[in-house]
């Protein structure tokens, strides 16, 4: 049944869906969920630690992860995420469908799984989460489309991580952040 790989809430088909007012109560959740700043800037406390979540910024939140957000103070612009679900299963199968080994290295991380999507693609994301967003196709199609934009963003997870971790220094990807997230 296609709909056990979605989150279901008032019987809405929830593949992804525009927040404006995150959650500023620690939680978590029993599927991994995927957060994706449109635009503004909040700070975003997972596991009791506090990242800057900016335009471009992406997190994948596991079942185990507790998270929260909060607002710098007198920061009056306008904010949006997208929040992303996916089931345990379907996440295991597409981490696979990368690497054998790619689901239960992403578990085993002790660092939250946070990275930056380029200036560059960042046009590219918002037009494909907006066909999720819309939700007027199939649910075949509209499972496709989930699949294929997780896997894409799995892949840009990975390709950040080999560049970024392993060649700058923990201040410098800071910099590199703050950087990335100037609107030209």
């Amino acid at each position: 049944n296609i709909m056990k790989h979605f989150y279901e809430q008032d019987d809405v088909l929830y593949l992804a869906r525009p927040i404006h007012s995150p959650p500023s109560v620690s939680h978590s959740h029993s599927f991994f969920e995927i957060s994706y700043v449109k635009k503004g800037y909040r700070e975003n406390i997972i596991n009791g630690k506090l990242f800057p979540f900016q335009r471009g910024s992406c997190c994948i939140l596991r079942p185990q992860d507790t998270h929260y957000f909060r607002e710098k103070k007198n920061d009056s612009n306008s904010y949006e995420h997208i929040d992303i679900y996916v089931s345990q299963e379907k996440f295991e199968w597409l981490c696979n469908t990368l690497s054998p080994s790619l689901f239960t290295n992403l578990l085993k991380r002790t660092t939250p799984l946070m990275f930056y999507i380029s200036n560059e693609l960042i046009s590219t994301m918002n037009n494909r989460i907006n066909l999720l967003i819309a939700q007027n196709h199939a649910k075949e199609l509209l499972d496709a489309f989930h699949s294929s934009l997780i896997v894409d963003i799995l892949t840009m997870y990975l390709e950040y991580i080999e560049i970024n971790e392993s060649i700058y220094p923990s201040w410098l990807q800071k910099m590199l952040l703050e950087l990335n997230s100037i609107e030209f």
